[in-house]
């Protein structure tokens, strides 16, 4: 399934110092599965597909209707000659594409290919100049491709990437409790182009060798794994032109563990080494988000929020957008909570102490806000307080995660790095249509 990897135990030497050896795992887990690669990327249902469309709202056009692609596939249906739109369908394809989807057999198919393929506005075009069509077919069909081509205000930062020219890519890393080791189970998979929103299709599954699905470790073991996995998913991408955004799921306990300061070896030259977080845009999210009782509870609440921040993306963020918390003795989380239901999400300038820590993330999680940036120390003894304030109001909103990236390279570069705020920034970013293959093999629409 996945392409061969290193064995976890030959990863000595990835990152500095002496590393203990992490255990392979083979075989089917009862207390922590790890199949999720398999079982989400190639046994959805097919209403679970539409529903999973639905949730991702689809990668629609501009001005259409609630259920767009379902109004193109009624205006093709009037074209008498279906061979014409056959035909008009193949020609529009990459000359390559029979290499990995075969050739659709419905109307409702080749759309939702052609739109995979980014091919769908030249078939458009095409069908309107098509004298063999009715004036008035084509008149529609010209009609739905000059809305694909209006100007959109962003949804998520992926929207405003060129996507003709440069993929958004996530490398989903997932860290679960593995109760028969007292440790982790690390999972991976790749999403080399956000746009395309099949999840049979999505997700790239990445796997040590093929005979193993993830691997046993301790947290502190976790980088070695993560270099390993992040090879995997550049040797995917080599070729195509794309961003990088690295997503660490972890348990609520290690929700504060600086996994941007990770080291790692470069790909190519192994003997140099790097913070993760200065070359890739890092984001810590929460594992229990992937938990179906969280998602039935609160997934309509997170969407909720989100929509908040889909609409501010493109705009300059004003600072009591987010909660200010500077500090955390006789905090009052239920008022906290209260008041970040009309926040874009949560600022923190203290230091989080680990007395508090479990309160502060099982707030994030209750109230389900999709963001939270906190430091890793006091931002006031740094004399650094101001400093996040001017990030997070520095530009547009879907730059933030950017411009948190160019602080931590920054800081590595600074001469004092531990006096810089990019080397202590960490940040929560949960996107709730981006979850992993399986967490949305486990949604199914009502009555499934």
């Amino acid at each position: 399934m996945g392409e061969e990897g290193p064995d976890a135990r030959e990863s000595q030497g990835l990152i500095k110092g002496d590393q203990p050896q992490v255990e392979q795992q083979f075989g089917d887990r009862q207390t922590a599965s790890t199949d999720g690669g398999d079982y989400a990327g190639q046994n959805l249902d097919k209403s679970s597909k539409t529903f999973i469309f639905q949730l991702f709202g689809g990668n629609t056009p501009r001005s259409a209707s609630p259920q767009p692609m379902e109004t193109l596939v009624q205006i093709l249906s009037q074209v008498m000659d279906g061979q014409t739109v056959k035909r008009t369908y193949q020609e529009s394809l990459p000359p390559d594409s029979y290499v990995s989807r075969p050739e659709a057999s419905d109307v409702g198919d080749m759309v939702a290919q052609l739109q995979e393929f980014r091919r769908l506005q030249l078939f458009l075009r095409q069908l309107a100049t098509n004298t063999d069509i009715p004036g008035p077919i084509r008149k529609q069909i010209e009609s739905f491709s000059q809305q694909l081509e209006e100007p959109e205000t962003p949804s998520q930062p992926a929207a405003l990437v060129d996507s003709s020219s440069c993929l958004q890519s996530y490398l989903q890393v997932v860290l679960r409790p593995d109760l028969t080791s007292n440790g982790l189970v690390v999972n991976a998979w790749l999403i080399p182009d956000e746009t395309v929103l099949d999840p049979a299709k999505r997700y790239q599954p990445l796997d040590l060798d093929d005979t193993q699905k993830g691997a046993s470790c301790q947290i502190g073991e976790v980088p070695i794994i993560l270099n390993q996995f992040l090879n995997q998913a550049l040797s995917y991408l080599a070729g195509r032109r794309y961003e990088l955004t690295i997503e660490v799921f972890l348990p609520l306990e290690h929700l504060c563990t600086g996994v941007d300061a990770w080291e790692l070896a470069d790909l190519f030259f192994e003997e140099d080494t790097y913070l993760v977080g200065t070359k890739y845009q890092v984001i810590v999210r929460s594992q229990e988000r992937l938990d179906p009782r969280y998602l039935a509870s609160r997934l309509n609440q997170w969407h909720e929020n989100w929509d908040r921040v889909k609409t501010c993306l493109s705009e300059v963020p004003q600072v009591d957008d987010f909660e200010h918390l500077s500090q955390l003795n006789a905090c009052d989380w239920k008022q906290l909570g209260n008041r970040l239901k009309q926040k874009l999400g949560l600022k923190m300038t203290c230091g989080l102490v680990t007395t508090h820590q479990k309160e502060l993330f099982t707030c994030i999680l209750r109230t389900a806000i999709p963001i939270a940036i906190w430091p890793r120390t006091d931002l006031a003894a740094l004399g650094q307080e101001m400093a996040l304030d001017q990030l997070v109001t520095a530009g547009p909103l879907f730059k933030l995660l950017a411009a948190i990236r160019q602080k931590r390279e920054d800081a590595d570069c600074a001469s004092c790095p531990t006096a810089h705020i990019g080397s202590h920034l960490a940040v929560l970013w949960e996107d709730p249509n981006r979850l992993t293959p399986d967490a949305l093999a486990q949604l199914r629409p009502p009555g499934q």
